[in-house]
């Protein structure tokens, strides 16, 4: 960690890559800089914080599988929306991830989902509008959704 300009950046060690931390305390940079650690070194121990932190919002979250929300998504909209959401999500690319938990399902499925056309669109849109479902934390930022290029 060290200063510049008044604010505190850190190096990564191996790559030589720098960041800021957009803080001038250097006590908060400390935090951060423990926290970025932290992270680095117990990826799974993260995943179950967050299961813990959710469950104190919503308990029913980390049992729910990307079905209910999958579900749920085909529920909004006209019915003609409705009907072009169900057959996509009945797609084998998205119908794989279908039974899975949001907490369990490796990037994989998600790459093997973006290489199959029109999928790739439904990787932004269920985020999204899935924020607008009973369970939506409104504090969450929202998802750019991606171009397709032609």
């Amino acid at each position: 960690m060290f200063k510049h300009g008044g604010i505190f950046y850190i190096q990564h060690n191996e790559t030589g890559k720098q960041a800021s931390l957009r803080t001038k305390d250097k006590r908060e940079a400390a935090r951060l800089l423990n926290a970025k650690n932290d992270a680095a070194q117990a990826p799974a121990l993260n995943r179950e914080l967050g299961r813990v932190f959710l469950s104190a919002i919503d308990p029913a979250a980390v049992s729910r599988s990307w079905n209910v929300v999958m579900e749920l998504f085909c529920g909004i909209g006209r019915e003609s929306t409705q009907k072009r959401r169900k057959r996509e999500m009945n797609s084998a690319p998205l119908n794989s991830t279908a039974a899975a938990s949001p907490w369990e399902l490796p990037a994989s499925a998600f790459t093997v989902t973006a290489t199959h056309g029109q999928s790739v669109q439904w990787l932004a849109a269920i985020p999204n509008d899935s924020l607008r479902l009973p369970w939506g934390i409104k504090a969450k930022p929202s998802i750019k959704r991606m171009r397709r290029e032609q």
